[in-house]
């Protein structure tokens, strides 16, 4: 079946699940007393999403004024200033299934003016534990650089997105607990804490029961069977009739089918897929463990990277099962999963598109081009063949990797054809059919787009820069690397670095993926854009492809100067070679991946 993919997908149906209001969901919401953090600072605000939201512009002051509430009387906040005559009544959400424990929901949230925000300190949810790193309610500040940079990087490149995060406010030296310090006493693990200011969003998890709370109830809140009870009945009163709740059930597994399909293509884990850390419209939140991945590596977290689809399943039946229980209703759950399944193979095939550098608006018959079936089933294989499941922090890509010399092999072989040249014996036995498949591909998607000043070759090539560019600059973001370097300079206590740990690594990702490959290439045939498609950017210098006069371009980052150009990438690289232009951002260095494009170009006579 041929699918349309759309970004941001929020038709009729969905309406019904975005515009969950507190009537239908009263009973997951209970206040809790927060006051005023007068000794907070701003770390970073993401001026997009918070003008966006509120369609007005926050400076610091303004921001803090809105969102800077802590719980007061957490020891670890011993050392925060509180205004405690300025106090605010924060909303907890009560919510259940699998990956809250003994909570009974969101133990260390509030929502206020809008927003949620993450590391309060444990409010009346949170369930009686010994293990303080469970308990206390606070955020560590590494948790929150990193999950600020994983969502609004992935918001820009997954088809529904994530929870938008707005800001991360910094609290004081000691007010989290650090990971890694287990070795150590309690009171030595202790470092800078953060709150994390994000959207409120509907999860799976509001309409399940939360099985194992250990938490004592007051007598002026209901309780989790009655909670539970009145959410899934007044979620029922929101449609006409059952097939209005089938239909948009529907709706919200082709929405984790387009997700989840994209999530395995790109190679990346959300890590701890529960329902609680995705949205009832599939946009992910809760990205602490999330992290790019190697072509044919299974990575384990809470769920391994191969069976989040399946975790999604899972979570999907408990919903519906609590639904049916409690409005006393029948339903075939198999049916629904079948159509998820479905629905995950087709955006597989339209996904694949990512992986190859080409735009899946212009495929002919969308995912039910033959040649597009072919490349994603034997992608699919590539990405999925790990016999064994990983540790779940990747720190490199291998130099085998197996979906790079997949990748490799296809560009080859269509190079050599469309340059008239010799095909290497070796085409004609490894991936031969991949190879032709993808050479039909590339000649039909470019006659599609109807361009007037790109040539064929020079569409092969833009398709190969981003295509090699969006496999190998995920290593920057790798789990193992990031983290880790993160974790170091907030353990350092360099606080005047913290900002670039979340503004440097986002820097990368404006250039590093580019989500509409057809409207680029048409700006850039129209020269709209002038500079060219990205290769690298530094702070210091920026290195383009011009697909139109088929060169290389060096230019000034801060001026826009051009400095150099050829149409050569090999002498381009000796130009940045001889001139020693920094390769290396925060501990990584992109030469090793500027180095790969320049020998497979010169292998392929393309550079």
């Amino acid at each position: 079946m041929c699918i349309s993919i759309k970004w941001k997908n929020q038709n009729n149906l969905m309406e019904k699940l975005f515009n969950i209001d507190r009537e239908i969901l009263g009973a997951n919401y209970v206040d809790f007393n927060c006051s005023k953090v007068t000794s907070a600072q701003v770390l970073w605000i993401n001026k997009n999403s918070i003008t966006d939201k509120f369609d007005k512009e926050f400076d610091e002051k303004l921001f803090l004024d809105q969102f800077g509430y802590a719980v007061v009387g957490n020891r670890y906040y011993d050392e925060i200033v509180f205004d405690i005559s300025n106090k605010k009544y924060l909303q907890a959400e009560r919510y259940g299934g699998l990956g809250v424990g003994i909570n009974a929901g969101g133990a260390r949230c509030g929502n206020l003016n809008g927003v949620q925000i993450k590391g309060v300190g444990k409010n009346i949810l949170a369930g009686e534990s010994n293990d303080e790193w469970y308990s206390y309610g606070g955020l560590n500040l590494v948790d929150a650089i990193y999950e600020a940079i994983y969502s609004t990087l992935l918001n820009r490149i997954m088809p529904l997105g994530t929870v938008a995060i707005h800001g991360v406010i910094l609290l004081g030296e000691k007010t989290a607990m650090l990971p890694g310090l287990d070795h150590l006493p309690i009171d030595q693990r202790r470092g800078y804490g953060a709150l994390l200011v994000r959207d409120i969003c509907i999860r799976p998890a509001h309409f399940l029961k939360a099985s194992s709370s250990r938490i004592s109830i007051p007598n002026d809140i209901i309780s989790e069977e009655a909670r539970v009870r009145r959410v899934n009945r007044n979620f029922y009163k929101t449609f006409t009739s059952v097939s209005g709740y089938i239909k948009s059930m529907g709706q919200l597994l082709f929405n984790y089918a387009n997700q989840f399909a994209f999530s395995r293509m790109a190679r990346l884990s959300h890590g701890s897929i529960s329902p609680s850390n995705i949205s009832i419209d599939g946009r992910w939140l809760d990205l602490t463990n999330t992290t790019f991945l190697g072509g044919g590596h299974n990575i384990g977290g809470k769920s391994s990277f191969y069976s989040e689809p399946d975790e999604v399943i899972d979570f999907f039946c408990e919903m519906v099962y609590t639904f049916s229980k409690y409005n006393k209703l029948k339903l075939n759950v198999n049916i629904l999963t079948n159509y998820f399944f479905e629905q995950f193979d087709s955006f597989l095939r339209a996904h694949t598109c990512y992986v190859l550098g080409i735009s899946y608006k212009n495929v002919k018959s969308g995912s039910d081009n033959p040649d597009l079936i072919n490349l994603s089933r034997n992608l699919a294989k590539i990405i999925n063949s790990a016999k064994k499941i990983s540790p779940g922090r990747p720190v490199s890509i291998q130099s085998n990797d197996p979906l790079l010399s997949f990748l490799r092999g296809i560009f080859s072989y269509a190079f050599a054809d469309i340059k008239d040249e010799a095909l290497d014996v070796n085409h004609e036995v490894l991936f031969i059919d991949d190879k032709r498949s993808f050479l039909s591909l590339i000649r039909s998607t470019y006659n599609n787009l109807q361009l007037k000043n790109i040539s064929l070759e020079a569409y092969l090539t833009f398709s190969f820069l981003l295509s090699i560019k969006r496999f190998y600059v995920t290593e920057f973001f790798f789990m193992g690397r990031l983290e880790s370097y993160i974790y170091n300079e907030v353990l350092s206590a360099n606080k005047d670095g913290f900002y670039d740990l979340i503004s440097i690594p986002l820097n990368v990702a404006d250039w590093s993926f580019d989500k509409d490959e057809a409207d680029m290439l048409i700006k850039l045939d129209e020269k709209m854009i002038s500079s060219g498609f990205i290769i690298f950017k530094d702070s210091g210098w920026t290195l383009c492809f011009d697909p139109v006069r088929n060169v290389y371009l060096i230019d000034d980052t801060d001026s826009n100067t051009l400095l150099y150009e050829c149409p050569s990438f090999c002498r381009m690289m000796s130009y940045i070679k001889n001139n020693n232009l920094n390769c290396t951002v925060l501990g990584y260095d992109f030469s090793h991946y500027l180095h790969y494009v320049e020998n497979a170009l010169r292998v392929d006579g393309a550079g």
